[in-house]
């Protein structure tokens, strides 16, 4: 079960934060103009499926969690930058980078009138035995297809891992937040979202930090990520 956030939200001034998200804006507004794979389905969940690795360093740290992996797609289908709707951890990212490489050439424009395209591919690293389950299995259609991705943890030892890590990093951020520690509470409420990326509640308290700081570009940023799933909520 999700754990409710409760963060102390205080009055501050200082420095901003040095996070940056993975995407800009520009490129949230447009994802609706979703690149065309040139093969089936079935084709691109195999080459993903097949090549996406749990990184070793993430399963010894018991990391886990989602990155909504987003591929930039050219007029001409070429892949000119990838990144993460949410900040994801950087082993996840490379490791669904080179898997997504294996795609190069068979992605096609959908129309003629944006000038970039976009692949959406949500990405799943979850221990087997961890509890780990999505707040949510709807997300907009022109996402692709879920891709999980599970390691092997030892037996019984993973039994309440995920809950753990979430009510760690809840406590976390309503710690830091209460001392007005921000920046670290931000950070901390980044990993919320790194474990659950559809939740829009723990957008809220993000984006209200942000503000708190001047980082005015990052609160846009994850209210338009925020608005994207909580159309879908509805």
């Amino acid at each position: 079960m999700l754990i409710r956030l409760f963060l102390l939200l205080m009055l501050m001034t200082g420095a901003g934060s040095a996070c940056l998200a993975q995407l800009t804006a520009s490129d949230i507004r447009q994802l609706h103009n979703a690149a065309r794979y040139t093969g089936s389905e079935e084709d691109l969940l195999k080459i993903l499926g097949k090549n996406i690795r749990y990184p070793a360093a993430a399963q010894r740290a018991d990391k886990m969690g989602m990155a909504v992996f987003v591929l930039k797609i050219s007029k001409g289908g070429r892949i000119v930058e990838t990144g993460t709707l949410n900040k994801s951890h950087a082993e996840f990212k490379e490791a669904i980078g080179r898997a997504a490489d294996m795609t190069k050439g068979k992605w096609a424009a959908s129309n003629d009138t944006a000038q970039f395209f976009y692949a959406v591919i949500p990405v799943l690293f979850d221990i087997y035995g961890s509890g780990y389950t999505m707040h949510t299995t709807k997300v907009p259609d022109y996402f692709q297809v879920t891709v999980v991705v599970t390691a092997v943890g030892v037996p019984n030892a993973m039994n309440g891992l995920y809950e753990r890590q979430e009510s760690d990093y809840v406590t976390r951020a309503n710690n830091l937040a209460r001392m007005e520690r921000h920046t670290e509470a931000i950070q901390a409420l980044e990993e919320l979202v790194n474990l659950q990326p559809l939740h829009t509640a723990y957008y809220e308290p993000l984006i209200t930090l942000h503000e708190k700081i001047g980082n005015a570009t990052e609160a846009e940023y994850y209210r338009l990520v925020r608005n994207l799933f909580a159309q879908e909520e509805k």
